[in-house]
């Protein structure tokens, strides 16, 4: 299998063969521009016409030498040419474009780093939602899954998102997360780095395979990070003291992410529901959603009374469907 950028060398370099047939002819025979580029033409294709004028032994010499190198790479490169087309690099190559195409269309995107058993699930579930985001995997394998089973319409970039390059390509100065879940702590922490230095802004995401690498992980720039192994004592915990909050969870989980959903919703200052209290507001009664706390100053009140008051640039944390939440936002629009 041959790929686009071996591809053009090879192309490059049959044009170098041509062009050292031409100026040959030139100083060796002293043949003028056009009579060089016909020698040469003739000689590399070996059509059989005859020279144009008699050569001089430099020039026999100069003819062999350009004959036997030039049929053979010109029989190469056909060879080559035709493998290119049949075996689908062109095709894969004009995908390739597009997909680079669409990436650069995208903002306030997404960027998966990774396509293991943790990134497939984190992808899947995207796709359900219908989130923008942008995946890198290095190992095609992975990528033929991921196609194979979630479709072709993923934008994919099959590169190493270690390098700066590649995060570039994916968007990174326009994209509002990362989530970094590669094989290793090490290659994960490079990464937190690098996207922070290319996007001070963007929220990064990180696993942590190792629960010593949470610490270092955070110092390199991660916002979250994400240990499997503390979520599976914290669940196991659960299960022991608290199963009715372990079936709620469980619940929650098995009902998928377009089902239930818990979200931050802004109260700005010149909304309907400001100064009123939940009781007044009657939120529950229009959108059937449940009011699980308010934000104000950056500080959460949880589990707030009926007369607790909603303040203008404040946030209604809630508990509902997704169509809930919709009704939440048109009541506070008016």
């Amino acid at each position: 299998m041959i790929n686009f950028k071996n591809f053009l060398l090879m192309i490059l370099s049959l044009i170098t063969i041509y062009l050292i047939g031409i100026l040959g002819y030139i100083y060796i025979e002293n043949y003028s521009l056009m009579d060089a580029i016909y020698m040469t033409a003739i000689t590399i294709s070996t059509v059989g016409f005859s020279e144009l004028k008699p050569l001089s032994l430099s020039g026999k010499i100069f003819t062999i030498f350009l004959i036997f190198i030039g049929i053979s790479f010109v029989l190469y490169s056909v060879s080559v040419i035709v493998k290119f087309i049949l075996e689908g690099e062109l095709n894969k190559y004009l995908k390739g474009v597009k997909v680079k195409s669409k990436i650069n269309n995208l903002s306030n995107h997404i960027i998966i780093c990774g396509a293991g058993r943790t990134g497939y699930r984190i992808i899947e579930q995207y796709v359900k939602s219908n989130e923008n985001f942008v995946v890198i995997e290095s190992d095609i394998e992975k990528i033929k899954v991921l196609e194979s089973t979630l479709g072709n319409n993923i934008l994919i970039l099959n590169e190493d998102a270690t390098k700066d390059e590649t995060l570039i390509e994916a968007g990174i100065e326009r994209a509002k997360a990362l989530v970094a879940v590669l094989s290793s702590d090490a290659e994960n922490l490079f990464l937190s780095l690098s996207a922070k230095s290319l996007n001070n802004k963007i929220s990064v995401i990180t696993r942590a395979l190792d629960l010593h690498s949470e610490k270092k992980l955070k110092k390199a720039g991660a916002d979250y990070v994400i240990s499997p192994l503390s979520i599976a004592a914290d669940k196991i915990v659960k299960i022991t003291a608290q199963k009715n909050i372990n079936k709620f969870i469980d619940y929650i989980t098995e009902s998928g992410v377009d089902e239930l959903k818990v979200e931050f919703i802004d109260i700005p200052k010149n909304s309907k529901l400001v100064n009123k209290t939940l009781l007044e507001a009657k939120i529950p009664q229009k959108t059937s959603l449940i009011v699980v706390g308010i934000e104000e100053n950056n500080k959460i009140k949880l589990n707030p009374t009926s007369t607790s008051l909603i303040n203008p640039n404040s946030k209604l944390l809630v508990f509902g469907k997704k169509e809930q939440i919709k009704k939440l936002e048109n009541l506070i629009k008016g």
